[in-house]
């Protein structure tokens, strides 16, 4: 007996820019749909913009429904800054038969495609109204990643006599949480230098400053005193005994020793406990110093400040401008405001 023959008459549509549909006649109603979310649910949405932090990952659902003639699904992903990626894995539904790795992608590559390939005759693929997720893929992003966009594009199904394309594109924007704020700003002039203070709302110590004379095209970087003076092995310490929920300052050495043994920390001496306690010190005070050398006299510098939180919370920019002193200040020293608070065994002097 002839089976009757599939004619396709399609239309496309474009479902506040995350879900596509196309309705052949003669078949069951086919769709494909690119689902990007913070977690995989095996369901369709319709966001365009996800928050994350550095390290966390971002998903991307690949879906469909109606696969008549053992159809698989494939995309390509256009990233606007590689960088932003550090791992990138394609894995297919679970119980879905298709060949091989689904992935090409390589470290720096600011393309990803994921094609899955057309399911062998007779295996199991998706059935019944809806749609059901086909293939995903995860993105791990860097530590310190810029806001990104991530297109996905070249949506189609594979395999078959007749598969389906899809001309339109999803754009999604890819930013961090802005938990953390800088607050309380000020900036101390000399004629070749400046000193910038300021306060955070979070604890943290892996802030971007960026400075330049007004005008100027390249910023220039600089670090804050605690940048400079802490070492990864002490801040990794202090991150693993926060995490544990260890009071680093009311904690004894043995006490402090034996958690950081539990953390796979190998370093345990007085010296090393010490730093820990300076460092925890300087994190809880939330207060932050930064030297701007090698200025030159009289001129408008501007600045931005971008906050990040132990945990990798940013804070929107913040920015300013100041102008350096057009002489050296050459005026002696001189203390005032002397306020002394004396008792029968210490004496506390401040100005």
């Amino acid at each position: 007996m002839n089976r009757p023959s599939r004619r396709f008459t399609s239309f496309i549509f474009l479902l506040i820019g995350m879900m596509f549909s196309i309705n052949p006649t003669n078949i069951h109603a086919q769709s494909a749909s690119a689902d990007i979310q913070a977690k995989a649910d095996d369901k369709a949405s319709t966001i365009t913009s996800v928050q994350a932090k550095g390290g966390q990952t971002v998903d991307i659902e690949l879906l469909g429904s109606g696969f008549n003639g053992s159809l698989g699904i494939s995309a390509k992903l256009t990233i606007s800054d590689p960088a932003a990626i550090t791992a990138v894995v394609g894995t297919h539904k679970a119980g879905l038969s298709f060949p091989g790795s689904p992935l090409t992608w390589s470290v720096g590559s600011n393309t990803i495609v994921y094609q899955s390939g057309g399911l062998p005759p007779g295996a199991r693929e998706p059935t019944g109204d809806g749609l059901k997720v086909m293939g995903l893929i995860t993105l791990t992003l860097s530590n310190t990643f810029s806001p990104f966009t991530i297109t996905v594009s070249d949506i189609a199904y594979e395999g078959g006599s007749n598969p389906t394309k899809f001309t339109n594109t999803i754009v999604l924007s890819v930013t961090q949480p802005l938990n953390n704020l800088v607050t309380g700003v000020s900036v101390t002039r000399r004629h070749s230098s400046a000193l910038l203070s300021f306060r955070t709302k979070l604890d943290g110590i892996s802030n971007k400053i960026n400075y330049r004379a007004q005008g100027a095209t390249d910023w220039l970087t600089a670090q804050t005193t605690l940048q400079t003076s802490t070492t990864d092995a002490v801040l990794t310490a202090v991150k693993a005994l926060r995490k544990a929920n260890v009071s680093i300052q009311r904690a004894t050495p043995t006490a402090l020793a034996t958690a950081l043994t539990a953390a796979n920390i190998t370093t345990t001496s007085d010296a090393f406990i010490a730093s820990l306690k300076v460092l925890d010190a300087a994190l809880s005070s939330r207060y932050h110093e930064v030297n701007f050398t090698g200025l030159t006299a009289n001129t408008v510098y501007e600045y931005e400040i971008v906050a990040t939180g132990i945990d990798g919370d940013l804070s929107p920019t913040s920015t300013g401008t100041f102008r350096t002193r057009l002489t050296p200040d050459v005026r002696p020293a001189a203390i005032s405001n002397i306020n002394a608070n004396v008792t029968a065994n210490t004496a506390t002097i401040k100005w």
